[in-house]
């Protein structure tokens, strides 16, 4: 019962941090300049995305995608550049959380793990030796049981999906959506 509390306390940390990751807001607006790439990437991009901006050659910000004016996007960030600091954009990612894969993931191991625990409390053999008439003989008349692994398993990859999708949560992936050279790496953890 204490290791169900304590799950549930992780959890409810775990999304309590999210949410306030979430709700942040922005100080400043930063605007940059879209290209026809550029705009077709974020006009599949929801508005309250959170982006990470790279510029060539300067900064690096941090914020949600407030939308788009003309040949302009907004980014709401805290950090503050001047009205007159150009940012030629280099790369643009956008932030998930994978919890689906890595409940999954969760899931798996904890079902492995359970079974090969349970097989290994619960693994009985035992052995005599075959009378000299018998047909086994020289060979012993052995038996083998084993316990419940099918529920161990279930019970495991339950627990274990739960720890994965609190994982997922808590530590999200970026994935790049947009970049000028191709020597830019596909995802960044």
């Amino acid at each position: 019962m204490a290791r169900h509390r304590i799950l549930f306390a992780l959890g409810a940390i775990v999304l309590s941090l999210a949410a306030q990751s979430a709700t942040q807001e922005a100080r400043h607006r930063v605007a940059f300049s879209v290209d026809a790439r550029l705009n077709g990437v974020l006009r599949q991009t929801d508005t309250g995305t959170v982006l990470r901006v790279s510029g060539a050659g300067g900064p690096r910000l941090l914020g949600f995608y407030l939308g788009m004016a003309r040949d302009s996007a907004f980014l709401g960030t805290s950090s503050a550049l001047g009205p007159s600091t150009p940012l030629a954009v280099d790369s643009i990612w956008t932030r998930h959380h994978p919890t689906v894969r890595k409940a999954l993931h969760g899931m798996l191991v904890g079902a492995l793990l359970g079974g090969v625990v349970q097989l290994a409390r619960s693994l009985r053999a035992s052995c005599r030796s075959a009378r000299f008439l018998s047909s086994n003989w020289p060979y012993p008349n052995c038996r083998m049981t084993v316990g419940n692994i099918s529920q161990a398993a279930a019970t495991w990859g339950a627990i274990g999906g739960a720890g994965g999708a609190m994982i997922g949560i808590a530590f999200p992936e970026w994935k790049l959506r947009y970049a000028i050279s191709s020597a830019t790496p596909s995802r960044l953890r």
